[in-house]
């Protein structure tokens, strides 16, 4: 049962990937959920928005707060450790070690809410369920769409029938399974999710051959079909999602479905010898396809075009701030950019997307420190002489880095660089959700995890 925690800057989807277990020592699925883009995509065109609109509510910010010198510790009730931690609007949802289960607990006094068990179900783990919108990185099999848990479950089948992957929705709130999707000899894979809709990938397989492939666009809350996308029998995998569009790739084509409508489109890449795994959409006809690919494409006569890459085009996306675009170039070294103009560029340590976060300025990992840089020169502003899973708490402005052996985890004051507090923690899973730092025993794997609120 491999290992969790990685902070994922996720923008409400999660693309898919090939079989793959998950490095848990570095994997927290941190999960957005955003609102949709447009009314239509709720099925309520004519309703003007308002904050009971769960399609259109904007998550309020925290007010700032200030760090605890000694926070308050909580025990998990579960005599064992977690595996994953994952936060909800009011919830922070949990796997116990060596559990297929999934536990909640309220967001505010850590008490138990439910446990789900999947019915059936020969683990949560086994399966492709989705990465980053910047790397190819495998993410925990749960995801959190309004009130919502989406759970990819992967399930044996009888004597005569191969096994498969099915997606559960369980209510955030009671914990009961709303529906399911996924029989016997068919993988299931959530491609996109928001506040109003579930997208899937369905594949049917035999003989280790895919049969059929069929992308569909799914009601949140009852699992009914609103429209349904035949897709040809080759592995899709999903690249990305940007202005209403989810975009999916296969060989040389590359696919965009409106995940309102069920419109597809799609082009064919020049070079057949041309990856475009992870999609960045410029503008409606201008894909990157990172780290050195630009592509100018008509959707309308399925053609694109290789083109130059354009000042602030090169290497891998990072985060926007203050309209300071940031890259991680092709050799390693970050740079930053205004209006496509370069403001500074500087090596750091061959960062990867997830390694770059944003706390009044533009934090960075490198090889085997912690610097948080200015986004304006790139001059560091403070540096930390430890390397490990990083979280970062927007409202104490406060930086929390769990390193060494047995293992530290350390609360950074992001304006000095100061070491507020710290406290025995392992790095294998630590998580962070709704303001509380969840380390396990760094002594002890089998103890039961804490959680540390600070906030």
């Amino acid at each position: 049962h491999p290992g969790a925690g990685m902070v994922v800057p996720a923008p409400g989807f999660a693309m898919c990937t090939s079989h793959m277990r998950v490095d848990k020592s570095r994997v927290l699925c941190l999960v957005t959920v955003l609102a949709c883009s447009t009314l239509a995509a709720c099925g309520q065109s004519s309703v003007p928005p308002d904050a009971s609109d769960p399609c259109r509510r904007t998550p309020s910010q925290p007010a700032s707060a200030a760090l605890p010198d000694i926070p308050s510790e909580f025990t998990f009730d579960l005599n064992r450790g977690v595996e994953m931690v994952v936060e909800a609007s009011d919830a922070i949802l949990v796997e116990p070690a060596g559990s297929r289960d999934i536990v909640a607990y309220d967001a505010n006094a850590l008490q138990r809410r439910w446990e789900y068990s999947p019915e059936d179900a020969q683990s949560v783990w086994f399966t492709e369920f989705g990465a980053s919108n910047f790397t190819l990185q495998t993410e925990p099999p749960i995801r959190v769409a309004g009130d919502v848990v989406l759970l990819a479950v992967d399930f044996p089948g009888g004597d005569e029938a191969r096994g498969g992957v099915r997606v559960d929705a369980v209510d955030l709130v009671t914990g009961t399974r709303r529906w399911s999707i996924g029989n016997p000899g068919s993988d299931v894979t959530v491609a996109y999710s928001d506040a109003c809709s579930v997208v899937v990938i369905v594949k049917t397989v035999a003989n280790m051959t895919i049969q059929s492939n069929e992308l569909k666009g799914l009601d949140r809350n009852s699992g009914a079909e609103r429209w349904q996308v035949a897709l040809p029998p080759t592995p899709y995998q999903v690249s990305g999602a940007y202005g209403g569009w989810l975009y999916l790739n296969a060989d040389d084509t590359i696919m965009r479905v409106n995940t309102a409508s069920g419109v597809a489109q799609s082009v064919t890449v020049p070079d057949a010898d041309t990856v475009c795994n992870v999609v960045e959409a410029r503008s409606d006809s201008r894909l990157l396809c990172p780290p050195m690919l630009a592509l100018d494409i008509d959707w309308s006569a399925g053609t694109a075009q290789e083109s130059e890459l354009r000042g602030d085009e090169d290497g891998l996306p990072g985060p926007v701030v203050k309209g300071v675009r940031t890259r991680i170039l092709r050799d390693g070294s970050v740079a930053a950019y205004r209006d496509g103009a370069l403001l500074w560029r500087r090596p750091v340590g061959r960062p990867l997307p997830e390694d770059m976060q944003l706390v009044d300025g533009l934090l960075l990992t490198g090889s085997d420190s912690v610097a948080l840089l200015d986004i304006e020169t790139g001059n560091t502003k403070w540096s930390f002489d430890q390397r490990g899973p990083i979280f970062v708490d927007g409202a104490t402005k406060t930086v929390f880095v769990v390193a060494g052996n047995p293992g530290q985890a350390f609360a950074i004051d992001a304006g000095s660089g100061q070491v507020r507090w710290s406290v025995p923690a392992s790095i294998y899973q630590p998580g962070y959700a709704n303001g509380w730092l969840i380390v396990n025993d760094p002594s002890d794997r089998e103890a039961p995890a804490s959680a540390f609120k600070v906030r």
